[in-house]
């Protein structure tokens, strides 16, 4: 009799079945079909308490499985164990593997329906005011399927709601002071289950631009605040230093200071405040687009009427048709010039040198094959939090900006996609976007401006202008920054303006 191996490949874990043979097996004949229900118990702690119900099924006659064994990498797994209807059944384990033996085709028949039962420590991470679980998934391979696999998630309701998660919930139920969440991850491909729970992200900024006059008359300078992209993004001001002359909002929504400078003057502005991140409704931006035109058009690095472009796009259909190009077809490689900057190329360099691109051209490629499709889409110019910095690359023009893309959808608005880390991370970026963006800049009316905090650099090119830390509090300081405009707007009127305004109030 002969034994044989098959391997199913987790995020985190292996799982080996052994098998027993007594006849020929046919070429990606597969052998076993499994279905798989995961729970796990979260505490207020690190770590769950987690019960897998496994059971397997064979698809041929002349094989059974000698063994299971789950290798459990980077896990600090403690109390395992494994029964079958109500009784142990004997394993080994080592702290990173555990096997399941089945001496004979009757102690598999006696043991088809079976649980593994164990601990796992430092499996939550807390991120800012969020708590994050990364959950592996079975993959099948070409001997072993996995028809169906779900998983149930007990967590406490002090963590309060999903803000995102890899793969939709597909119910919700409470349990006592337990919020209970299934998920089907049956039909899906990624290797993970990755869920944020809380409210909502917040991140401490500070914001240093230096502006300088190098003309040789008096002038108004630009820089761009943060500005509030409801509900995916509200921004709350502590101080601005120095205020500016005057304050706009723009057609995409970004705030834009103006500043009077002198002839050769300098001036160095600081913006410190708190910005929301929610995605737990949606990462959309709730505006209306009454004109399409402004987002269509081309522009430089857009060439929309290239015919390269056109001719890709005429096949397509969809913006999962672009997206899926795009992080399938680039590759990133950051070619850092002697200066330490990295070049701009446009939608039309990217496409005919796919293997040298950063989100740069990710987003360039994209936006253009969008507009050309007539789909409206904007570049959107910002800070990744991220603390993988191998899987996420991110550096663009300087002090570690991002760029990605917004579309436009007339249900919903504007919303956001991420190509690059959908093509580094391999993670689903159309669909499921995260809390970890930060919009600095919004560019759909111009491919070049306005231009986002970190590009406002003094003659020192190293300087790190751009500081965001995650608060480990939920709490909010500061006001809202419509509500400082509108405080900054009453301060600047005229004093005769403001007695009236005094007197309208009195009475009436």
């Amino acid at each position: 009799m002969k034994r044989s191996s098959l391997t199913v490949l987790l995020l985190s874990c292996l799982v080996v079945v052994a098998f027993c043979a007594r006849g020929v097996l046919a070429a990606d004949e597969p052998l076993f079909e499994s279905t798989i229900r995961s729970t796990y118990h979260f505490s207020a702690y690190t770590y769950a308490s987690v019960e897998h119900d496994i059971s397997i099924h064979g698809l041929q006659d002349d094989y059974y499985p000698s063994s299971y064994t789950m290798l459990l990498e980077n896990a600090r797994v403690i109390d395992a164990r494994v029964v079958a209807n109500d009784r142990p059944l004997e394993f080994d384990f080592d702290s990173q593997r555990l096997s399941v033996k089945f001496a004979s085709l009757e102690e598999y028949q006696a043991s088809q329906l079976f649980k593994i039962l164990y601990k796992v420590e430092d499996i939550v991470k807390k991120q800012g005011v969020l708590h994050e679980v990364v959950i592996p998934i079975v993959q099948p391979d070409a001997k072993s399927l996995v028809s169906q696999q779900w998983f149930e998630i007990y967590v406490p309701k002090s963590w309060r709601q999903i803000q995102s998660s890899s793969i939709p919930v597909d119910s919700i139920r409470e349990e006592g002071d337990e919020n209970v969440y299934i998920f089907n991850a049956s039909d899906h491909a990624s290797s993970e289950l990755r869920i944020k729970f809380g409210d909502y992200q917040l991140y401490n900024t500070e914001l240093t631009y230096h502006i300088e006059n190098f003309t040789d008359r008096s002038g108004e300078f630009e820089v761009t605040f943060p500005g509030s992209f409801l509900p995916y993004q509200e921004v709350f001001v502590e101080n601005i230093s120095p205020k500016p002359d005057r304050i706009t909002t723009d057609t995409d929504g970004n705030v834009l200071g103006y500043y009077k400078l002198r002839k050769g003057e300098k001036k160095t502005v600081i913006f410190k405040g708190q910005i929301k991140i929610d995605v737990s409704s949606s990462a959309y931006i709730d505006a209306k687009l009454d004109v399409y035109a402004p987002y269509l058009l081309p522009d430089v690095y857009w060439e929309v009427y290239a015919p390269e472009l056109t001719e890709l796009t005429a096949g397509m259909s969809s913006v999962k048709d672009v997206y899926d190009f795009v992080t399938q077809n680039l590759h990133y490689d950051a070619v850092v010039n002697d200066d330490g900057s990295i070049s701009r190329k446009g939608a039309l360099a990217a496409l005919q040198n796919k293997d040298s691109s950063v989100c740069m051209e990710y987003t360039d490629l994209t936006v253009t094959m969008l507009r050309a499709m007539g789909i409206p889409a904007r570049e959107v110019d910002g800070y990744a939090y991220t603390d993988d910095d191998e899987a996420l690359l991110q550096p663009t023009v300087s002090d570690v900006l991002h760029a990605w893309v917004q579309y436009y959808d007339p249900d919903k608005g504007w919303i956001n996609i991420d190509p690059t880390w959908g093509s580094t991370t391999k993670r689903d970026y159309l669909n499921n976007f995260d809390d970890e963006h930060i919009i600095l800049a919004v560019k759909g009316l111009s491919s070049q401006r306005p231009h986002p905090a970190g590009v406002y650099k003094d003659d020192e090119f190293a300087t790190k202008d751009v500081n965001v830390t995650l608060s480990n509090s939920s709490q909010i300081d500061g006001i809202t920054f419509s509500s400082w405009i509108g405080d900054f707007d009453y301060d600047n009127l005229p004093l005769w303006r403001k007695i009236w305004e005094w007197i309208v109030g009195l009475f009436g």
